[in-house]
C-alpha cells in the first residue's frame, strides 16, 4: 500500500485508483472477481450501494488459496458488521478443504489469539478446511470451562468468548462425531444451550442421553429441552424413529418428552408411516397417547391427514386446538373448502374469539 493511499483513506477521500478497482470488481465476470480483489473493491468502495454490491458477490465467490483465506479474515476482523461477516462466513463454506493445503500457520495464528472474534473466524474455517494442525487448537477452545451457564450473562467481551466456545464445540461435533459426546455432555452440564449442539449432529448416539435428561431435574431438563428443540436431520431422526416410538408409547416416560418426539417422528414420517400412524390413532385406547399420535400426524403435513384435521377443526373441546387445526388446513385445503371451513367456524365455534377470528378472515381481502 502506496503512503499517497494510506493517507487518503486517512482523510476519508477514495483516490481515482481506488474507484476504478471498486468498479472493476462490481463490473468484472463473477469469475474473473477473486476473493482479494473483492476485498480490495469493498475497502476501496464509498457508497453503501457499492458495498451491499461487492458483499453479494463476495457471498458467491469461492476462495481459491491461503491469501484468499486471509482476506476474508481481514474483512471480518476490520468489520464487525453483521453483513460483512455474514458475506465472509458464506465465503468461507464455498472453500473446497484440497484448496487450503497452505492455510494451516494462518488458522493456528488466528485460533491462538486471544481475541474471541479471531478464535471463531478460526474454528470455522479449520472446520471447513479439516485441518488436522488446527484440530488440537479448536479443541482447546472448547474445553475451556464456561465462565457463565448463558451467553446472555456477563459483558460484550465475555458474551462474544461464550459463543466462540460454543462455535468450538459445534465444530467438534461435525468434525468427530460420536467420540466428541462425551466432552458435548460435560459442557452441556455447564451451559445447558450446548445440548441444543447434541440434538442437531449427535442425536443418534445422544437419543437415550436425551430421554435421561428428561426425568432429571430442573438443569438435566433444560438441556433436555435445548436438545429436543433442535433442528435434526432427517437421516438422524430416520435412524432413531424406532425408538423414539418406543418413548411415544411409553406413559411411564416424560410428556414432554413424547410430545417433542412426536413431532420429530411427524417430520420424518414417510406416506406409508402416515398411514400406519392413522390406524395407530384409531386404534389407540389411551387419552394421552392418542393426543401425541395426533401431534405427530399433524407434524407431518401429509394430505392423507386431512380428515383428522377438519374433524379436530370442527369437534376438538379445546378451542385453541380447533383454532390450530384450521389455520393448518388453510394450506391443505383448495381455496373453496376453506372458504366453507371459515363460515362454519365464524357461525358454530362455541368459542366467541374462534368464532371472531374467522369472520375477521372471512372479511379481509382475497389476495
Amino acid at each position: 500500500m502506496t503512503a499517497l493511499l494510506l493517507a487518503l483513506r486517512l482523510l476519508g477521500a477514495p483516490s481515482a485508483a481506488a474507484t476504478a478497482t471498486a468498479a472493476a470488481a462490481m463490473t468484472a465476470p463473477l469469475a474473473a472477481a477473486s476473493v482479494r480483489d473483492l476485498h480490495d473493491a469493498f475497502i476501496e468502495a464509498v457508497s453503501d450501494s457499492s458495498k451491499a454490491a461487492i458483499l453479494r458477490r463476495l457471498s458467491t465467490t469461492v476462495p481459491r488459496d491461503a491469501g484468499d483465506l486471509e482476506a476474508l479474515f481481514d474483512l471480518f476482523m476490520r468489520f464487525p458488521d453483521r453483513l460483512v461477516r455474514d458475506a465472509a462466513f458464506e465465503s468461507l463454506t464455498l472453500m473446497q478443504p484440497d484448496s487450503g493445503a497452505q492455510a494451516d500457520p494462518l488458522l493456528l495464528r488466528y485460533l491462538d489469539q486471544n481475541d474471541p472474534d479471531s478464535q471463531l473466524f478460526g474454528v470455522r474455517a479449520a472446520l471447513q478446511l479439516r485441518s488436522a494442525a488446527a484440530l488440537p487448537l479448536v479443541r482447546r477452545i472448547a474445553e475451556r470451562k464456561f465462565r457463565a451457564s448463558s451467553a446472555d450473562e456477563g459483558l460484550p467481551a465475555e458474551r462474544n468468548a461464550w459463543w466462540t466456545q460454543y462455535e468450538a464445540l459445534s465444530a467438534l461435533a461435525q468434525w468427530e462425531g460420536a467420540p466428541a459426546l462425551p466432552l458435548l455432555k460435560r459442557k452441556a452440564d455447564e451451559a445447558p444451550r450446548i445440548a441444543r449442539i447434541i440434538g442437531t449432529y449427535l442425536w443418534q448416539p445422544a437419543l437415550s442421553q436425551i430421554a435421561r435428561w428428561a426425568r432429571g431435574g430442573v438443569a438435566a431438563r433444560a438441556e433436555a429441552e435445548a436438545a429436543l428443540g433442535a433442528p435434526t436431520p432427517l437421516p438422524a431422526l430416520r435412524a432413531t424413529r424406532e425408538a423414539m416410538l418406543g418413548y411415544l408409547h411409553n406413559r411411564r416416560a416424560p410428556f414432554e418428552l413424547r410430545r417433542r418426539l412426536a413431532f420429530k417422528i411427524g417430520e420424518s414420517s414417510t406416506p406409508e408411516e402416515v398411514a400406519q400412524l392413522l390406524k395407530d390413532y384409531a386404534a389407540e385406547k389411551d387419552a394421552k397417547t392418542r393426543r401425541l399420535i395426533a401431534a405427530a400426524l399433524f407434524s407431518s403435513r401429509d394430505q392423507q391427514i386431512v380428515p383428522l384435521l377438519l374433524n379436530f377443526a370442527k369437534s376438538d373441546p379445546e378451542p385453541g386446538v380447533r383454532a390450530g387445526a384450521r389455520v393448518q388446513l388453510k394450506d391443505m385445503l383448495p381455496a373453496g373448502q376453506y372458504q366453507a371451513l371459515l363460515q362454519w367456524a365464524a357461525a358454530n365455534d362455541p368459542d366467541p374469539a374462534n368464532r371472531e377470528m374467522a369472520k375477521r378472515e372471512l372479511a379481509a381481502p382475497v389476495h
